[in-house]
C-alpha cells in the first residue's frame, strides 16, 4: 500500500512539472496577475512591480501614458515571485493618469489593467506664463491678468493662490 501511494505521489509529480514548465513563461497563467505603478513626479522615476507570480520568468510591463504612447518595460520575477522595474524619467515627462498591466511577449494581456499618477513638477518661471507682462494703470482703472503656471515639461501647475505685487 505504501509502495503503490508513493508511487502514485511520484507520478503526479511528474506530471505536475511540465505544467509549472509552461506557467513560468507566464503565458499560460491561470490565476490573473497584477501590475502596479508607485505615484511620482514629472520628470521622475518611479517603481513598476507585479503580485505574486508562479515562477521566475521574464515579463513585460506595458505602460500606457496620458497621451496614448505605449512603453514596454521587461522584467524578470525574483525568488519570491515578484518582478520589480524601473520606469525611468525619461517616459514620465508628461503628469496625469498612466495605466499598467503585465503583458506576454504576444502582447496579451495578462491582468488587469491598474493606473497610477504623474503629478506636475515645480514651477518653472522660464515656463510659465503672465499676460499682460508689463502694464502702466492709472487711478481706478482694472486690469486682467491671465497667469498659466507650468512646471520645466509644460504640464499646468493647478490649484496654487497667487499674489500679484507691483
Amino acid at each position: 500500500m505504501k509502495k503503490i501511494f508513493s508511487s502514485l505521489l511520484l507520478a503526479l509529480l511528474i506530471l505536475s512539472l511540465p505544467a509549472f514548465a509552461i506557467s513560468a513563461d507566464f503565458e499560460s497563467v491561470s490565476t490573473p496577475v497584477e501590475a502596479y505603478g508607485l505615484d511620482t513626479v514629472a520628470g521622475f522615476s518611479t517603481v513598476l512591480r507585479t503580485s505574486k507570480l508562479s515562477g521566475q520568468g521574464a515579463v513585460k510591463f506595458e505602460v500606457k501614458k496620458p497621451n496614448g504612447e505605449i512603453v514596454r518595460v521587461d522584467a524578470k520575477a525574483n525568488a519570491s515571485g515578484v518582478a520589480i522595474a524601473d520606469l525611468s524619467d525619461y517616459y514620465t515627462h508628461l503628469s496625469g493618469e498612466y495605466a499598467v498591466k503585465l503583458v506576454s511577449d504576444r502582447g496579451q494581456a495578462l491582468g488587469q489593467e491598474n493606473y497610477f499618477s504623474v503629478y506636475p513638477g515645480q514651477v518653472s518661471l522660464a515656463k510659465s506664463q503672465v499676460e499682460p507682462k508689463e502694464k502702466v494703470v492709472s487711478g481706478n482703472e482694472m486690469v486682467n491678468f491671465v497667469v498659466k503656471l507650468t512646471d520645466d515639461f509644460g504640464n499646468a501647475v493647478v490649484g496654487h493662490r497667487l499674489k500679484l505685487i507691483s
